[in-house]
């Protein structure tokens, strides 16, 4: 195991362990197979205890949607292209209906695209009746059967790389970093996943497939093997520095062929393409194209500010955004402001990560009786980005909403939690406050209108004009992808 379970000090282990045991050796039908495990592989090693609580379906549930995922595979039409989206995604409410934040904006424009969703939180399953724009159908028979295959059956080849993988890996970092059960379950899932997938994107017939995730590996190599272009949309934060799903360093570009990544990642702003071109393995693949959402809520924000004016009467208003980590801490650095800040308009705004921690109980507990907490479950109105357009200040650990606080001039405080380092370029940049015990904490809070957020930071992060290069750079893979298509079958004929 590493000496620190920091995501610096983690990721510079996993590049010694790759340069000392050459992992991206290990195919699974032409695929190296060290993409599939890297993140997991980091989990553990920072000791991060990410569970979905709370999220899970019930039989009847799945059983539901696996009859309608059935019937609508049967029923299914060729589309330009198919986003692979998540139930979470439908988080900004707009009159009656519920937008999908990744997906409604890039495919307004598209003709015949259509949207598969994974149904990763029951919670939101409401949301989806009055979604802006409903899924054609969900991964849930897909999952069904992958699961299904991954028990009954788990091929020689598979077993033989995860004996290997998991041989090095121990040797490498202990015993409790893997279990032999462990690895050979999550490469089979990946082998039958990418067959399933196979499948659909066969029936559909895309030019261009669309993911939101880096772990979305099985879809990208099935788009792959079938001449399939791919564009990954910027989800959240990523770097070529902590993140395990992006940070290849320039040494891994040999085994590009071999790995299943998207032929573009669109990017929020200029500062994500620079954090990722410090290692130079992305090259020609990172496009700036910025987020319509954060475009929508600057002008939000705005107008919100305008109508407050100078109001003295108003509320300060701190919003933290939780991430299903260290809850105990989280909650004993808001007590602290609860105790030392005696305004009687503070209003502290606690907002749950959709997935991650979506029970209220442990905040309910700890802070319930205080009238100045208000605590919002992930899937509860209104959405984070409502909150920021209010909020004087914003909370969290190492969190997108850090660098989407900035884009909409709200100053972001980092407490010194599980993951932290990871927000190493905002706090030493001095674009936001790294908080150190709690009553340093609340000495930052106070001083937190001190820190001016600039158009040009802000910009920085998150390019303006966002739709239109979202919508050009996505017409433009679909137009190529189909030449690359027509060029193919020519020449085979």
């Amino acid at each position: 195991m590493p000496k620190s379970t920091s995501p610096i000090a983690v990721e510079e282990s996993l590049r010694d362990f790759e340069r000392t045991y050459c992992p991206f050796a290990h195919q699974i039908d032409g695929w190296s197979v060290w993409p599939v495990l890297r993140t997991t592989v980091a989990v553990r090693l920072q000791q991060l205890a990410l569970v979905r609580k709370g999220c899970a379906l019930s039989r009847p549930q799945r059983i539901g949607f696996l009859l309608s995922d059935l019937w609508n595979f049967l029923r299914l039409r060729p589309s330009s292209c198919v986003a692979i989206t998540a139930t979470s995604y439908l988080t900004d409410r707009q009159e009656d209906v519920f937008r999908d934040i990744r997906f409604d904006d890039a495919l307004e424009r598209i003709p015949s695209a259509m949207k598969v969703e994974v149904i990763n939180n029951a919670g939101f399953l409401p949301r989806r009746r009055m979604a802006a724009r409903p899924s054609t159908m969900t991964t849930t028979a897909l999952d069904v059967a992958t699961s299904l295959c991954a028990r009954l059956r788990r091929p020689r080849c598979v077993k033989a790389v995860a004996a290997l993988l998991t041989r090095d890996l121990q040797a490498a970092f202990g015993p409790e970093c893997c279990t032999g059960d462990g690895v050979e379950y999550q490469l089979t899932y990946f082998y039958w996943q990418k067959r399933w997938a196979k499948i659909l994107l066969r029936r559909a017939k895309p030019a261009l497939l669309i993911v939101a995730d880096p772990g979305e590996i099985a879809y990208v190599a099935a788009a792959k093997e079938l001449g399939v272009s791919v564009i990954e949309l910027q989800h959240g934060f990523l770097d070529g520095i902590t993140h395990p799903g992006y940070a290849w360093s320039a040494a891994v570009v040999p085994y590009q062929t071999t790995m299943a990544i998207p032929d573009q990642i669109l990017l929020f702003g200029d500062v994500w393409k620079e954090g990722l071109d410090v290692n130079g393995f992305w090259g020609p693949r990172l496009k700036v194209v910025g987020n319509p959402r954060i475009d929508r809520f600057r002008a939000r924000r705005a107008q919100v500010r305008g109508l407050q004016g100078g109001r003295e009467d108003r509320p300060t208003v701190m919003l933290v955004t939780t991430q299903g980590v260290d809850t105990p801490n989280v909650i004993k650095y808001i007590q602290a402001v609860l105790r030392d800040v005696t305004k009687k308009n503070l209003c502290v705004v606690v907002k749950l990560h959709p997935v991650y921690e979506s029970s209220k109980d442990e905040y309910l507990t700890a802070l319930g009786n205080d009238r100045r907490v208000q605590i919002i479950s992930g899937q509860e109105d209104p959405p984070t980005f409502e909150l920021l357009c209010v909020a004087d200040v914003h909370v969290s650990i190492s969190s997108t909403c850090h660098y989407e606080a900035i884009a909409l001039g709200v100053p972001t405080v980092i407490l010194p939690l599980s993951g932290y380092e990871a927000m190493h370029y905002l706090y030493e940049q001095g674009h936001a406050i790294l908080a150190g015990d709690e009553e340093d904490f609340v000495a930052a809070v106070a001083r937190c209108g001190e820190l001016g957020v600039s158009p040009a930071i802000s910009e920085r992060f998150f390019r303006p004009r966002a739709l239109d290069h979202l919508y050009a750079e996505i017409s433009q893979a679909i137009a190529e992808s189909r030449v690359a298509n027509i060029s193919v079958v020519v020449d085979t004929n």
